[in-house]
């Protein structure tokens, strides 16, 4: 039942694998699956109403097993064919042509379902007995860790009055401020008074595959400068865990400064954010991405993620919405708000910047010098070159010395499928 835990799957494939037992419904807690295959095993009992409410769920094989009872016929089970079903001779539903017997049926769900609950109540006490016991003992093994000198290296990035230690102890449930796909942030207060933002990374350590690299833009973002910026004060590290120590900050975030209720105007969101990617320009084009995703946010004033439904982000909607970027519906998604402080070319003109930016091969992204140069010469275009916006991406294009990206404009201007 644990797989139901499992929220970020969208392909899963259980096939041929003697398993046996009921399907457990916590796979319907996996809302962006789309594939599933759980034929060719001896499942028994009913199958999960509930998986038919996940709408992101367009394949699904649960043949030759020992199912029984009654197909569901709602939700996404409305678009299964009878293939998906064969092989279960005691399966019964209008799609394979078996009329159920509506008194046997019930008899054998109210059996099975007794069963499953003292399953269930089984599986769950021991889970819970199993992972309560590895938590403590990956607590103790953590502060052990913490305690020992030779376990924990730091770097800092100026004078500091505070130790790994110290660090390490506000690390608790109680500190935590934030949760994101990248880790957790904690907040701490050392004991001279200092308040920082401690954000435990997830999926690196020293055995990553990419840790030069990361640690070579760690000490970049040390040594950067900017009163808009918050500070990174240090880098913590052992064989499992990286933690970056940043000063807290009390103000919100980036994306409270967007969308909070304040907002920001975006000649000055531009400036402030142009000028820290400038800085690392150096690093295989990510931040290009992040700037063109960010002046994504401000042109449409949406955020980046959750409002576009499950698995959408800003840039597939962007793209979709505007038929890949064709000039007559980029109007749809400019925010009405930006207009009245800028015009409607100029908007259309950081529009079609950020869509360079956010291209899928990052040989063809501009670099940020590129596009400051593209910024500060909003090209005047005659009303026949502003009716195709391939021609005002070929505009700008004549002004920079770009490399790979003028193989193919084509490619570049409708963002066609590899």
């Amino acid at each position: 039942m644990e797989i139901g835990n499992c929220f970020h799957l969208t392909y899963l494939d259980l096939s041929s694998n003697n398993l046996s037992g009921p399907i457990p419904p916590e796979i319907s807690n996996i809302r962006i699956l789309n594939y599933l295959n759980l034929s060719r095993n001896h499942f028994t009992n009913t199958i999960p109403k509930s998986i038919g409410s996940i709408k992101s769920l367009t394949i699904a094989d649960f043949s030759f097993n020992d199912l029984s009872g009654d197909l569901p016929e709602s939700g996404q089970f409305a678009f299964f064919n009878a293939s998906s079903f064969a092989g279960n001779p005691l399966l019964c539903g209008s799609l394979l042509n078996n009329p159920c017997n509506v008194t046997a049926t019930t008899r054998t769900q109210k059996k099975a379902s007794e069963e499953f609950k003292l399953v269930f109540a089984l599986g769950l006490l021991i889970c819970s007995l199993v992972f309560t016991a590895a938590a403590i003992i990956k607590a103790k093994t953590f502060k052990k860790g913490g305690s020992s000198s030779s376990s924990w290296k730091m770097t800092t990035f100026r004078k500091l009055e505070f130790t790994v230690s110290d660090v390490l102890e506000c690390m608790k449930d109680g500190n935590v401020i934030g949760r994101g796909g990248a880790g957790i942030v904690y907040h701490g207060k050392m004991p001279n008074g200092t308040e920082i933002a401690v954000k435990k990374l997830l999926g690196f350590g020293r055995s990553h595959s990419h840790d030069h690299g990361f640690r070579a833009e760690i000490r970049t973002l040390g040594n950067i400068r900017h009163r808009n910026i918050v500070r990174l004060l240090a880098f913590c590290s052992n064989k499992e865990t990286n933690l970056l120590v940043y000063e807290y900050m009390r103000n919100g975030s980036l994306g409270e400064a967007l969308h909070g209720k304040k907002g920001t105007t975006l000649t000055h969101a531009v400036c402030y954010f142009m000028r820290i990617c400038i800085h690392l320009e150096s690093r295989r084009k990510e931040r290009v991405y992040s700037f063109g995703v960010v002046l994504l946010e401000l042109i449409t004033g949406r955020r980046p993620v959750g409002e576009f439904g499950e698995g959408v982000d800003i840039v597939q909607w962007t793209k979709k919405t505007t038929n890949c970027g064709r000039r007559e519906e980029v109007i749809r998604v400019v925010d009405p708000r930006l207009l009245t402080t800028v015009p409607q070319d100029e908007a259309m003109h950081l529009f079609f910047i950020a869509l360079l930016c956010i291209q899928d091969n990052s040989v063809e992204r501009p670099t940020m010098r590129e596009v400051v140069q593209m910024l500060s010469e909003f090209p005047r275009l005659s009303p026949e070159t502003q009716s195709s916006s391939s021609a005002v991406f070929c505009q700008k294009s004549k002004n920079i010395e770009k490399r790979k990206m003028a193989r193919s404009l084509e490619a570049i201007f409708w963002f066609k499928e590899p």
